[in-house]
């Protein structure tokens, strides 16, 4: 776990990383980010839910957008 974290509101685990959003909204990710699993996207804002994968991180959005980092070769659009 990354040294400073505090206030942890949700966290979930993928295979070999982690990821956690603080009580300001804030997400924190680490571990083995070797498929780009512990990329958070740039200027996120306005996301529901954060959960960590086998390899990869999803981030849904408030308006129903789903965002994916990492290994997403099975995932399939619009399902």
């Amino acid at each position: 776990m990354p040294q400073g974290l505090k206030n942890v509101e949700y966290i979930s685990t993928g295979d070999y990383h982690s990821v956690a959003v603080d009580n300001e909204g804030n997400i924190v990710a680490w571990g083995w980010g070797n498929e780009g699993e512990c990329t958070i996207p740039k200027g996120l804002m306005g996301y529901d839910s954060v959960t960590a994968g086998g390899r990869s991180t999803m981030f849904l959005k408030y308006d129903g957008t789903l965002i994916g980092v990492g290994y997403l070769r099975n995932i399939i659009p619009g399902q």
